[in-house]
């Protein structure tokens, strides 16, 4: 029975009783209702408390993060450019909503073919950078959510462009490094760069306008391409052992 349909029930038995005896028979009944009805909804409380832990759980499990940061100069010898350094933060984008990730790896063989036999010999030349593919969705209900949509997709686009050098000089420096994690630490603060960006602007879904009168679709696809990057320090320390149990981290 819906706790209000109870309640009433409890206030109109309250109404009709009318003697000490039956009135006291009828408060005894009434408070023991309460008390039920009291005791039930601490339970859906304590319920509704669980379910909302587990999703959130399950959601942070499954958010990917990009943090960017902007490299500093470095000299031109190969000691001082062994380890990258890297400067001011350039923003974070956080993708609450699952996306759809994918890694690719490939290796690379320099074949031996004209050697009159059954098959080609391959020779190891490299593991080229993994490439890393995202298929994500921004959705704003509300106008804050709106604001945070634009500035993730702005962030993003200032990502496939170069920093801005010291002194103003000519010569721009690299676009942001960046840093991809999520899924529990499967990925673990891996560098990229963004390769490729695409935003959509669907015509089949209503818009919201942001605080800056912006218009945003309520559900924005955006996909997007992400190479490794490795500087020769991290190239020197990686370990096969270490990477093969898991436990190396970064890779």
């Amino acid at each position: 029975m819906p706790i209000n349909i109870t309640r009433a029930i409890v206030r109109g038995t309250r109404d009709v009783l009318t003697s000490d005896a039956a009135r006291a028979a009828g408060t005894s009944l009434a408070d023991g209702i309460d008390n039920f009805v009291s005791a039930k909804e601490n339970r859906d409380a304590a319920t509704d408390a669980e379910e909302r832990e587990l999703i959130e759980g399950l959601t942070g499990i499954r958010q990917i993060s990009l943090i960017g940061r902007a490299e500093e100069e470095v000299q031109d010898d190969l000691a001082a450019a062994k380890n990258r350094r890297l400067g001011k933060n350039t923003g974070v984008v956080t993708f609450s909503v699952q996306p759809i990730i994918s890694e690719t790896g490939t290796a690379t063989y320099l074949p031996i073919d004209d050697i009159r036999q059954a098959a080609s010999m391959l020779i190891y030349m490299g593991s080229p950078s993994r490439e890393f593919s995202i298929n994500a969705k921004f959705v704003s209900r509300t106008k804050q959510e709106a604001d945070t949509a634009w500035k993730y997709v702005q962030i993003l686009r200032s990502w496939r462009k170069p920093e801005a050098p010291k002194n103003n000089e000519f010569n721009m420096k690299s676009p942001s490094r960046l840093s991809l994690r999520g899924f529990s630490g499967w990925f673990n603060e891996i560098p990229v760069r963004l390769t490729s960006l695409n935003s959509e602007m669907p015509d089949d879904v209503d818009y919201i306008k942001s605080h800056g009168g912006q218009d945003v679709p309520i559900i924005w696809p955006v996909t997007l391409s992400l190479k490794e990057s490795r500087s020769p320090t991290e190239l020197q320390d990686f370990n096969i052992e270490d990477f093969r149990t898991g436990k190396l981290g970064e890779w």
